[in-house]
């Protein structure tokens, strides 16, 4: 079996040609991943519209089904890292829902400052010291969480912890709540920030649309004489359409919320996806609905076989311009004063079918997938900013590439640079200081008289004879000349390339001689050979790469993807190797250390930080981000759970 190595770099090569030498010459009908979809090649497949907005009467209502209910009915339940939201204990409030009061979270009455209570005591737990009720997952219900950033050789403790992400997964036969909170910068209150959330929003949710409390019966503070928790009753309320659960969902968030401050935690993203049954699937064509609500950059998806990757979240920011990754773009928590920023809350729905795969990931896991991240591609509007005007090709735009053109913006207004002419670009028949490529589509060429030589002239190689005498040039019988333009005429590429069939008119230009029709467009490139990309194709291609990581593994010859535990494992692995050269070149002993005698010798802080500058200067221009990555996943149908 292959090291992970030698699998992450197959795929590199496979997916990009960042590794090709500069001096190499370009090819334009490249045989890779994202020069297939420059090309037009490879496209995002349709599937079944996905539905968002603001507010639950913004989005169609689909009517639910009969739902498994009660704590006898959960198959998978779990959470991380280090005790997930096991490791925030809280005060019950009462948290029921009337069938007749809707009220946004976006609309509640504000919270005074005599409601914010002291933080609780956070318990640090691995996965192995959860509590049974919390760990039950299988391969069809998982969720992993991880560290991306580098190791103190110092401390032997990596960089960043602890883990400021959470998440939390509890599953049934028919239906399923998954959770994801990405604490916002590091340290101990983002990750209690993100334990909060999870905890407060899987508590109401579990509570109020499938009548159930067990999971949390021992993370409640007692606080009677009697020891027993001051639990509310469950009200008999069943949610009947999928706008009731955006009402349920808006109010957990506000729960989070109060969490949060409740533990004196800082801020963090939350999304949460809740998957349930349709009233009469044949009438959607689909046997479940997903009920999505996010704040924040951490982002939720569906992959399905027949219509590949899909984002649920897609209308919680806008795929048209190029985001700032240090902006979360709305956060729960104490964001200005106690409210929180919710300028992007945003609420989606879709239909999905059996045996699909609903995963939320932190943008740790997400962003790696951007192809500028991951030195595959360069953004348009970034990079041309730093070339000089009055080029020749433009940017592409939308979803497939332009030609080249005299006019040198990009649809953005950016110069890009244009292709630098040939060093032979004087030999006979090209005019000197024209771009050759852009010629060929842009430019009439001109064509010249076959030659062919003289009857007494003798071939000397029998086959090449031969082949002469079994294709002649053809000729009309009015005139051995007829058809042939004379030497000042030209004729375009699509005119040469039918005159061309016909037996003559061989181009000047020796970079044409193929008359078939090509399809190929010119896709403009910085100097390193780097594609230039807009937003909308950056979007485009991190969902394509996702998909190509789920059909065929890192090595591109692994078996598609079926399961919720593979999903998360596959998509991790890829995160961990597109940064391993970051991480490496920070774990440098020479950082941290000097070399007296062959002895090595702890640098003083000063020193360290220095060699840390500079060397955190080398790594920006290494693929990847550093950063916590987590995603949970959970297959979709009962026949999923057939054997948890």
């Amino acid at each position: 079996m292959p090291s992970l190595r030698k699998r992450v770099s197959s795929y590199l090569r496979q997916l990009s040609f960042h590794n090709e030498p500069r001096d190499k010459h370009i090819n334009f009908i490249e045989n890779t991943f994202i020069i297939k979809y420059l090309q037009g090649e490879i496209v995002v497949k349709e599937g079944p519209p996905i539905h968002n907005g603001k507010v639950p009467t913004d989005l169609p209502s689909f009517e639910l089904g009969v739902y498994k209910t009660g704590p006898e009915t959960i198959v998978g339940c779990f959470s991380g890292p280090d005790g997930g939201l096991t490791a925030v204990k809280r005060k019950e409030k009462h948290l029921s829902l009337g069938e007749n009061d809707i009220d946004f979270i976006d609309t509640q009455d504000e919270q005074t400052g005599e409601n914010v209570t002291t933080s609780q005591s956070i318990r640090s737990r691995s996965h192995a010291n959860l509590p049974p009720e919390w760990n039950r997952q299988s391969d069809f219900v998982y969720g992993i969480s991880d560290s991306l950033y580098d190791k103190n050789l110092s401390t032997k403790v990596k960089n960043g912890n602890p883990i400021a992400d959470c998440f939390g997964i509890i599953t049934r036969n028919d239906s399923a709540i998954l959770a994801v909170a990405d604490g916002v910068n590091w340290g101990e209150k983002a990750a209690i920030a993100a334990k909060s959330a999870v905890h407060g929003c899987l508590h109401y949710l579990n509570k109020t649309i499938f009548l159930d409390t067990r999971p949390f019966d021992n993370l409640i503070n007692k606080t009677s004489e009697s020891g027993e928790s001051k639990e509310t009753p469950i009200h008999e309320f069943r949610t009947s359409s999928s706008k009731d659960i955006f009402v349920c969902l808006l109010r957990a968030f506000n729960c989070a919320h109060d969490l949060i401050l409740e533990n004196n935690g800082m801020l963090t993203t939350l999304t949460v996806a809740i998957v349930l049954p349709l009233k009469d699937p044949g009438k959607h064509g689909a046997s479940h609905v997903v009920c999505v609500c996010n704040v924040g950059d951490s982002l939720a998806y569906v992959y399905s076989q027949s219509h590949g990757i899909r984002e649920l979240t897609k209308g919680s920011h806008d795929i048209t311009l190029n985001r700032d990754m240090r902006d979360a773009l709305g956060a729960l928590g104490p964001v200005d004063g106690i409210k929180p920023e919710l300028s992007n809350l945003t609420l989606s729905v879709t239909t999905l079918q059996t045996g699909d795969i609903v995963m939320v990931a932190s943008d740790g896991l997400t962003d790696n997938f951007d192809p500028t991240v991951c030195k595959f591609a360069v953004n348009s509007e970034v990079a041309s900013k730093r070339k000089p005007s009055g080029s020749g090709t433009t940017a592409p735009t939308g979803s497939s590439t332009t030609t080249a053109s005299t006019s040198g913006t990009s649809s953005t207004g950016a110069t890009i640079p244009q292709k630098p002419p040939r060093k032979n670009s004087k030999r006979q028949g090209t005019p000197p200081n024209i771009n050759t490529a852009s010629t060929l589509t842009t430019k009439t060429l001109p064509l010249t008289k076959p030659k062919t030589k003289p009857k007494h002239e003798e071939v000397d190689n029998p086959l090449v004879a031969q082949f002469l005498k079994d294709n002649p040039i053809q000729k009309s019988s009015s005139s051995s000349n007829a058809g042939i333009p004379p030497a000042n005429k030209t004729l375009t590429q699509s005119q040469s390339q039918t005159q061309g069939q016909k037996g003559f008119a061989l181009l000047r230009s020796k970079t044409a001689l193929d008359f078939r029709s090509s399809s190929h467009k010119l896709i403009p490139r910085n100097p390193d050979g780097l594609p230039y990309i807009t937003p909308v194709q950056k979007y485009e291609i991190t969902l394509l790469m996702i998909e190509d990581i789920l059909k065929k593994g890192i090595s591109g010859k692994e078996h598609c993807t079926v399961t919720a535990k593979k999903l998360c494992e596959n998509l991790l692995s890829f995160t961990m190797s597109i940064t391993a050269a970051k991480r490496r070149t920070l774990e440098d002993n020479d950082l941290y250390f000097n070399n007296q005698n062959g002895v090595l010798v702890e640098a003083s802080n000063q020193e360290k930080k220095m060699r840390r500058k500079r060397a955190l200067e080398k790594v920006q221009n290494l693929p990847g981000k550093l950063d916590h990555v987590t995603v949970v996943a959970c297959n979709v149908g009962n026949r999923c759970y057939s054997n948890v």
